[in-house]
């Protein structure tokens, strides 16, 4: 955060905080209409295929035909599923990448701003203070590193848990669309 020595700074500061609000906003809106689109979907997709289903069944006519239906009613719910994590995942992964980038782009403001005021620091310091300033400087390098280096392993880490759910998901489906089919 800048230190305000005026009201210009101010007004900027409380601006830049207000754009990124708005940021975040505007992206959460955008992953919730996504989220509620896909949901609305889906369930109408579920009940369409409920009504063809109750269909089916009122056409049957015998115990045999009864038999095979459990397959055929089971493997398009499991496929669309499947689907239906697998598109929540994305959005969910989406908003994630949004907003990670709205705090890296906040956190690299944020350290440019204190770059700045300890380089004016230095220039209006007492004589004495370099090594305080050095301290701060060399504190703030670190925050750096330690920010970067969580940064990447929490985007590492989403990335891990990303692939292994959609493999899991391919896996399951596979395995149910196996056993129904014995």
């Amino acid at each position: 955060m800048k230190v305000l020595t005026n009201p210009e700074q101010f007004a900027a500061n409380n601006r830049a905080h207000i754009e990124s609000l708005l940021t975040l906003t505007d992206g959460l809106i955008s992953m919730f209409d996504r989220l509620l689109t896909l949901n609305l979907s889906f369930a109408s997709d579920l009940i369409e295929e409920a009504l063809a289903n109750t269909s089916t069944l009122a056409r049957m006519d015998g115990p045999q035909e009864l038999l095979s239906l459990p397959a055929a009613l089971v493997q398009p719910l499991i496929e669309k599923s499947a689907a239906y994590a697998r598109d929540v995942s994305e959005i969910l992964t989406d908003g994630q990448h949004g907003v990670g980038a709205l705090i890296d782009a906040r956190v690299g403001a944020l350290n440019k701003t204190l770059a700045l005021e300890l380089a004016h620091a230095a220039k209006s310091a007492p004589g004495g203070s370099e090594a305080l300033l050095e301290g701060m400087k060399s504190a703030l390098a670190v925050g750096n590193v330690a920010y970067d280096g969580a940064s990447r392993a929490a985007r590492q880490l989403v990335g891990l848990t990303e692939t292994n759910l959609v493999r899991s998901t391919e896996v399951t489906v596979q395995a149910l669309i196996a056993e129904k089919a014995d």
